[in-house]
């Protein structure tokens, strides 16, 4: 039986190594923030290009796929439209994780990350849920699964391990049939503390 593993990651987006990073962002979110920001960023404005230039809105149901050009480990950025922020609630949130595990599925892709960001206890266990919901969703209805897959949540801080605890309590106890499960180990690979300061591709 096929098995998506998901576990958290503590660095930041561009450093983790996967054969897809994906960022979303709203339709009034003008400049980029937070993950689709830094992959702006890192690829050199190209996000805010296809902004301009009409081929990205942030609405719902948008969708780019682009090669990083080695501004991140990540050799593909997936980038998604997420509509407007003022609807963005749990099952928006659920809705989109779906959508972006499906359309990593469809790539063929066995490893991606996914930015997971939220403030405080109770937003853990929403975004949490939101997640694991959404990964369910598209795991389950995929039609061609592989025989393993690994999400990233990527997260720069955690001080406390309460991301890493809040995902293992959860997936405990989900039902054993929807095979998801938290990585064996790390599922990507951690950059060494001696290198952090170094950038890539710039």
């Amino acid at each position: 039986m096929s098995v998506l593993h998901v576990g958290p990651v503590f660095e930041p987006l561009h450093r983790v190594r996967v054969e897809l990073a994906i960022v979303g962002f709203f339709e009034e979110e003008r400049p980029l923030r937070g993950a689709a920001g830094l992959a702006d960023w890192r690829l050199c404005g190209t996000l805010s290009r296809l902004i301009r230039a009409g081929r990205l809105s942030g609405a719902c149901g948008d969708a780019a796929l682009m090669s990083s050009g080695g501004g991140l480990r990540a050799p593909r950025v997936l980038v998604l439209g997420l509509g407007p922020e003022s609807g963005f609630d749990g099952a928006a949130r659920r809705s989109a994780v779906a959508d972006a595990l499906r359309r990593a599925l469809m790539l063929r892709v066995r490893t991606a990350a996914l930015p997971f960001q939220v403030g405080g206890d109770a937003a853990i266990e929403v975004a949490l849920d939101a997640a694991l919901g959404g990964a369910h969703d598209a795991w389950t209805s995929a039609a061609d699964r592989p025989e393993s897959a690994s999400l990233a949540l990527v997260s720069e801080l955690d001080p406390g391990r309460t991301l890493e605890d809040a995902l293992r309590k959860r997936i405990s106890a989900l039902p054993d049939d929807l095979r998801i499960e938290l990585p064996p180990e790390r599922p990507v690979e951690r950059v060494p503390a001696g290198r952090r300061g170094a950038r890539t591709g710039s």
